[in-house]
């Protein structure tokens, strides 16, 4: 008997892509893989992750480095249970002390234009509530204020001694400077080759103890001075 070869019966074969559907397969592979590729580097731009990350081996603040943008250094705070906001939310936060500090205004509105500040809120260090200033310049930290709040003389001694000894580990012996407009009050200053930190004692005035210290890099100020010096060089001359 003749097997029945009708076609609605006929097993069903797949045909093989040809070569028009390959070459579209791969095209569509190669555009899903650019764009993976291009959203990845873009999200390791915009949290400066590598290898877009600045910092430096230059070591500032709380496992902060000069150099790093405002990103890495929220990354670095935050693992020791510090937060780094704008102005306005630090100022909303409770436990703030010494606000009053951060209102300067810059030299020039090309400098402030130049920078932006991030602050940390009340942490607790050396036995002190503590606060400060990151200043970045360009997007990339330049300089830290720390601001300790002291509650006697005796906190404050304890303190200045915990400070300067942690800061014996990272940079020389300090040269000491008395203040000349209040006395008893004085600057030990630290300075290395990338970076300089000068802590400011005033134990003298029992209702504004003050315990402050200013970390800065050498490296950002005289880029800085530089660029001022070849400036002033083309004020009045012919560009070459």
């Amino acid at each position: 008997m003749t097997p029945n070869t009708d076609a609605s019966t006929a097993p069903l074969v797949q045909r093989a892509p040809s070569g028009w559907s390959k070459k579209l397969l791969w095209a569509v592979g190669v555009l899903i893989l650019v764009f993976v590729l291009v959203v990845s580097l873009a999200a390791l731009k915009q949290n400066r992750l590598w290898p877009f990350s600045t910092g430096t081996s230059n070591a500032a603040f709380l496992g902060t480095t000069f150099g790093m943008s405002p990103q890495e250094a929220r990354r670095a705070l935050k693992q020791e249970g510090a937060q780094l906001v704008d102005y306005a939310e630090y100022r909303r936060l409770d436990g703030t002390h010494e606000t009053n500090l951060f209102d300067y205004l810059y030299s020039s509105t090309e400098e402030e234009l130049l920078h932006s500040d991030l602050f940390m809120p009340s942490i607790e260090l050396f036995d002190s509530p503590t606060e400060g200033r990151l200043v970045f310049r360009q997007e990339r930290l330049e300089s830290v204020e720390i601001y300790f709040k002291t509650y006697s003389v005796s906190n404050g001694l304890a303190l200045v001694e915990s400070v300067k000894s942690h800061l014996l580990g990272i940079y020389p012996p300090p040269v000491r400077e008395d203040n000349s407009y209040v006395p008893g009050a004085f600057y030990l200053k630290y300075a290395s080759a990338d970076s300089r930190a000068t802590l400011w004692v005033n134990l003298t005035e029992p209702t504004n103890l003050m315990v402050n210290l200013f970390l800065d890099d050498l490296k950002s100020q005289q880029e800085r001075k530089t660029q001022l010096k070849e400036r002033e060089n083309k004020a009045f001359g012919t560009p070459k």
